[in-house]
Parts: structure tokens; C-alpha cells; sequence
């Protein structure tokens, strides 16, 4: 049975799993799997509590990146109806916008870079990262971002930038309509289990821009991780998600690294 509201989450063990797993490489493959799995029905029973964990993970990184960093100025759309169906919605109440004065709206669930292009392939971290290889999967540079991002996660990656009470009320409208879509049959997962995928692979994404500047031995991700444990438990009893934030301004990379690994003298 699923904890009430203000109660710690059950078997928070399993987020701690993958929380280790963001820095582990020697897992075994079938850990990987089950973490996986494991953490979709973690968010399908602490539903609360795992919006969240997850708003805060997402924008203690993002905001721990440059300010000058391109990817702190994307703007951002989920269309609630097309990813709970796949079918856009014709209502704008139904559309959640992170907007930016550097790049122009999406049409549809995704992010838009400051150069006007869908964001969510490997282009993304090359104005930082030179591909050694033509085939990136084999280049350890750049591996971590060989898979494109689904529409929902490169539009997570924008809103990651906002501030966490926003982020909070985003992930939870976008669990709710997922949750709809599963309970009318319209999609295989369970609501967690898509939620999961999203948000892993945001996060993903961002140890990966944040390993550009400070090598492949961050530990600030597993610190941030473990630190939103016990800030989502408060949350989630009700204490105020803005409060518990500011991990990512302590952890905060210096501008003059982006301007030194791009070349780049835009200060946004």
C-alpha cells in the first residue's frame, strides 16, 4: 500500500540504488534493469514524494551549470495531451511553456535551443566536447549522449532551469495526465514507468554537461541525489520545495569555463 500524504516514501532504498548507479559503471546489466524497473513502480506508489525528488535533482543541476551555458536559456513546451496520447491537443491550458528570451516556443512536446534547432542529440554537447569518433557510442566522451532524448525529457532539460516550485507542479500535472493515459488503456507503461524514462535521461544529460567541465569524477550529481532524499521526505510532509533548494547555486560552475571550453564570449 502506498504511504499517505507527509509519510517518508516506501523502500526509498531503491532510489538510493540509482542514485549510485549515476556514477557506477561496473554495475552489473541486470542491476541496471532492475533499478529501472524498480524505480517505475517506486513512482507509481509515491507519487508525491517522487515529483518532488525528481524537480529538485533536476533543477539543483541544471542551475549548477554556468549561467552562460546554452543550456540554461532553451525554451521548453510539454503538451500534456500528446504525451499522455500521443496526439497533440488543440486546447492551449492543456501546453506547459518554459519560455526564453534567447529561443523561440516549440510547436510541440520538445525543447528549442538559442540557435532555433530542436534540442536533444549529440550536437547539443559538441560546442564543449569534440567527438573522438565518427561512431560516438565508442567515444567515452560522448557515449552518454549517442541516444536522442524523447520529446518529454529534452523538454524536461528546459524546465530544469526554472525554479523548483515550478518544476514540482510541471512533473505533477505530467504524472497526473500519464496516469490517465494508463488507467484509459491508451499506454502500455504504467505512469512511473514513463515518467522514469523522461526524467532518467534528463538527468542523465546533465551529469554528462556537467562532467564536460569537471571531469568524469563529479561527485556533486550523488551528492545532490542523496541530499533529495531526505529534502522530498520534508516536501512531501508539507515543507516548501523553494527552501529546500539552492544546492546547485552552492555547486555552481564559473561562467569563465564555458567561455574557456566553447570559445564562446556570449554571457547571455
Amino acid at each position: 500500500m502506498a504511504p499517505g500524504p507527509g509519510a517518508p516514501a516506501d523502500r526509498r532504498h531503491e532510489v538510493a540504488r540509482w542514485i549510485v548507479s549515476w556514477s557506477e559503471p561496473l554495475l552489473d546489466e541486470t542491476a541496471r534493469v532492475k533499478i529501472a524497473t524498480d524505480m517505475g513502480h517506486f513512482i507509481d506508489r509515491n507519487s508525491e514524494w517522487s515529483v518532488a525528488f525528481l524537480a529538485g535533482v533536476l533543477t539543483d543541476l541544471a542551475q549548477s551549470l554556468p549561467t552562460n551555458d546554452p543550456w540554461r536559456h532553451m525554451a521548453g513546451l510539454i503538451d500534456l495531451r500528446q504525451v499522455a496520447t500521443g496526439i497533440p491537443a488543440e486546447d492551449k491550458n492543456m501546453r506547459l511553456a518554459r519560455r526564453s528570451e534567447r529561443a523561440p516556443l516549440p510547436g510541440l512536446t520538445g525543447a528549442i535551443t538559442v540557435e532555433g534547432r530542436p534540442f536533444g542529440t549529440r550536437r547539443d554537447a559538441a560546442d564543449l566536447i569534440a567527438p573522438g569518433a565518427s561512431d560516438v557510442s565508442t567515444d567515452l566522451s560522448m557515449a552518454a549522449v549517442a541516444v536522442n532524448l524523447s520529446p518529454l525529457a529534452a523538454a524536461l532539460v528546459a524546465f530544469a532551469s526554472h525554479d523548483p516550485k515550478t518544476v514540482q507542479v510541471v512533473l505533477g500535472q505530467t504524472l497526473h495526465h500519464l496516469w490517465m493515459a494508463n488507467v484509459g488503456s491508451v499506454m502500455p507503461q504504467t505512469a512511473g514507468q514513463a515518467m522514469f524514462e523522461a526524467a532518467s535521461s534528463a538527468i542523465r544529460w546533465l551529469i554528462h554537461r556537467r562532467r564536460a567541465y569537471t571531469g568524469i569524477d563529479d561527485t556533486f550529481p550523488n551528492i545532490v541525489g542523496l541530499s533529495w532524499i531526505a529534502k522530498a521526505d520534508r516536501v512531501n510532509a508539507g515543507g516548501n520545495i523553494a527552501v529546500e533548494g539552492g544546492l546547485g547555486r552552492q555547486g555552481a560552475i564559473d561562467p569563465a569555463e564555458y567561455r574557456f571550453l566553447s570559445g564562446a564570449d556570449d554571457d547571455f
